[in-house]
């Protein structure tokens, strides 16, 4: 796993050597929770390692509790 920040993005990047099953059913948890919160994400198998990459910004980290 590592993490850099872009001005204005915290970016995420995890490997893994699990599988990787894509879930017919639409909108599982996982997925709800990265299309709320993130800018963008995507999950992607190559040989045996599974990568998950996300972005966050900043600014609507700022807002969480605020409202």
């Amino acid at each position: 796993m590592h993490g850099f920040f872009i001005t204005g993005l915290i970016n995420v990047v995890l490997h893994d050597d699990g599988s990787y099953v894509k879930n017919k059913k639409q909108g599982g948890l996982g997925s709800i929770l990265f299309d709320t919160f993130a800018k963008d994400w995507d999950i992607t198998r190559d040989k045996e390692k599974t990568t998950l990459r996300f972005s966050v910004e900043t600014s609507s980290l700022n807002k969480i509790g605020k409202e």
